[in-house]
């Protein structure tokens, strides 16, 4: 048993206690909100989530657990809910808290919307992964390395025969042809 002050009225009063005997706080709410060393915790202030931090990075304010454990988490990424779950802890965590602070906690979601609309346009500009080497006889795209290794194989099959081949460096797969 230890003994930790009511956040309400200073006095001490014992971990085990459920509420505060001066005051009535909820003392056992105060472990369940205590931020975990390995799992999610949220600024009950800007609205942050992140792991394992036991203060904001961002504003300094002391992280809240969000009692969210590895298992859930695995079936929050894989079922793609992630932002549906951001949006319930900081309703739960954030919203109600005695820390809130509206301005913050406006520009930590318009801050992440931007950085995921950044990352969205970004990906729509990169073009799919498509050969960019074109073979000079038929003009097809469909067209691979020759390695060296394919090269070395082909020497010991072929000897003396393969060394045009073998200065080549790219194989049309449409038409046959090395160049």
């Amino acid at each position: 048993m230890a003994l930790i002050k009511c956040p309400e009225c200073q006095s001490e009063v014992s971990d085990k206690a459920k509420n505060c005997p001066k005051c009535g706080y909820p003392i056992d709410e105060i472990a369940k909100n205590e931020p975990s060393s390995t799992g999610m915790n949220i600024c009950p202030k800007c609205g942050k989530i992140i792991a394992g931090k036991e203060k904001c990075p961002d504003c300094g304010t002391k992280m809240i657990n969000c009692h969210c454990t590895e298992d859930d988490w695995t079936t929050i990424m894989l079922e793609g809910s992630l932002e549906k779950w951001e949006q319930q802890m900081r309703m739960k965590y954030v919203v109600n808290s005695k820390e809130y602070d509206n301005n913050l906690f406006n520009s930590r979601l318009q801050s992440e919307k931007d950085e995921n609309d950044y990352y969205d346009n970004l990906m729509e500009k990169v073009p799919e992964s498509s050969p960019t080497i074109k073979c000079p006889y038929c003009n097809s795209t469909n067209t691979k390395k020759i390695t060296t290794t394919s090269k070395a194989v082909h020497t010991a099959f072929f000897g003396i025969f393969s060394m045009s081949r073998n200065t080549k460096q790219w194989h049309c797969n449409s038409c046959s042809s090395d160049f």
